[in-house]
């Protein structure tokens, strides 16, 4: 199998994930932060581009994120169900999506039977203004959470009583909705189009991956390598997946830069 041990607990695969994802055994992993491609249907040149250009903003017009609707379909299904097969009992997932592919990715899972524990709104008080003037701001993203067996990890506790200090929604010593307020984050910007804050994958992993140096996390679509930073508060496992060799050489520097130091 072709991967890469980064740390020593954080091992990065350089190819395809659903033919990497096939190489794994069956319940190995605990948890699954899945951002697979959006399906956005953008044209090669918009209206905006000189605009965005000169705000410094840059639109996702990537090669793996061109599908038909059937390919989507068929490509989300498979990935999903190897997914699936290697979710412990007590493992689940959680998935990324906007209004051009959640739907598309609800339809599957409920297709599978898979059980859909909560829609998560990711709240982004900071998002990219509608510069066209022509659409509502897109100020959210979907998170799906979905698992095979009732006995899914949560951590109700640890979210209720835990400290989030930039999140203007969440009040002390109550439950965490599903709603969150989590503000992009610039400074951590590294040349990738569709990067998330580390603080959003720190709370997934505060809500969902079980505790310990056992656990296994996986991200499928690893892009600029978050998940790596985001495992640094936890005694858990990481296996990133990216078959892009721009974004593998983005994640080896980002996670072995001489500024991060691992637990």
């Amino acid at each position: 199998m072709n991967f890469e041990q980064l740390t020593s607990y954080i091992r990065l695969y350089c190819d395809d994930c659903i033919s990497t994802m096939r190489t794994l055994p069956d319940a190995s992993i605990d948890f699954i932060i899945a951002d697979p491609p959006y399906k956005l249907e953008m044209p090669e040149r918009n209206g905006v581009s000189d605009l965005l250009a000169g705000k410094n903003i840059t639109l996702v017009n990537e090669y793996w994120d061109k599908f038909d609707l059937n390919s989507y379909l068929d490509f989300s299904e498979q990935w999903l169900r190897e997914g699936f097969r290697l979710l412990k009992p007590a493992g689940s997932m959680v998935i990324f999506g906007t209004y051009h592919n959640i739907g598309l990715v609800n339809y599957l899972l409920q297709r599978n039977g898979w059980m859909i524990i909560n829609e998560i709104a990711w709240y982004k008080r900071n998002a990219v203004p509608n510069l066209a003037c022509r659409r509502l701001t897109a100020s959210y993203e979907t998170i799906l959470w979905a698992a095979s067996d009732k006995r899914y990890t949560f951590h109700y506790e640890d979210l209720k009583e835990g400290v989030f200090p930039d999140d203007r929604l969440k009040l002390p010593g109550k439950q965490m909705r599903n709603v969150w307020d989590i503000p992009t984050n610039s400074a951590e910007a590294v040349g990738h189009p569709t990067q998330k804050p580390v603080q959003l994958y720190e709370r997934l992993l505060m809500m969902g991956c079980p505790k310990g140096a056992e656990a296994v996390v996986l991200d499928p679509f690893a892009g600029s390598g978050t998940l790596g930073i985001a495992v640094r508060r936890f005694e858990c496992q990481a296996i990133l997946i990216e078959k892009d060799e721009r974004y593998q050489e983005l994640i080896r520097h980002r996670l072995m830069a001489p500024s991060i130091t691992f637990v």
